[in-house]
C-alpha cells in the first residue's frame, strides 16, 4: 500500500509500518501505537479494525470506525479517518481489549 497521501492528509501521523498481519501507525501526541488489521468479510469487502478508540471532547462514548470498504486500501484509510474524526489533544484514547 502507498501511504504518502494518507500521511499528507493527517499531519499528526509520524510513520506507518506494515507488520505481519497488521499495520502500525505512530501518531504524534498519542502514547500508544495505532494498529490496524485488514479483515476480509463475506461478500469481498474489507474492514480496517483499529486497536484504539477515541472519545472526543463532549462525546458520550469512545469511537472507532467499523465501516467495510471495497478495497484493502480504502479499509485502511477508513480506519485512519475513524480515529481522527474525534481526535484532538483533549481526546481520551483507549486500547480495545481483545483486539
Amino acid at each position: 500500500m502507498e501511504f504518502e497521501d494518507i500521511k499528507k492528509s493527517f499531519d499528526k501521523i509520524e510513520d506507518i509500518n506494515e507488520i505481519e498481519g497488521y499495520y502500525e501507525v505512530k501518531i504524534s501526541g498519542v502514547e500508544k501505537t495505532l494498529k490496524i488489521k485488514i479483515i476480509e468479510e463475506d461478500g469481498g469487502k474489507f474492514l480496517g479494525l483499529a486497536n484504539l478508540e477515541v472519545r472526543g471532547k463532549g462525546c458520550a462514548t469512545h469511537y472507532r470506525s467499523l465501516h467495510p470498504r471495497k478495497t484493502k486500501e480504502e479499509a485502511f484509510e477508513e480506519a485512519i479517518r475513524g480515529f481522527f474524526v474525534f481526535y484532538s489533544e483533549e481526546a481520551d484514547v483507549r486500547e480495545v481489549e481483545n483486539w
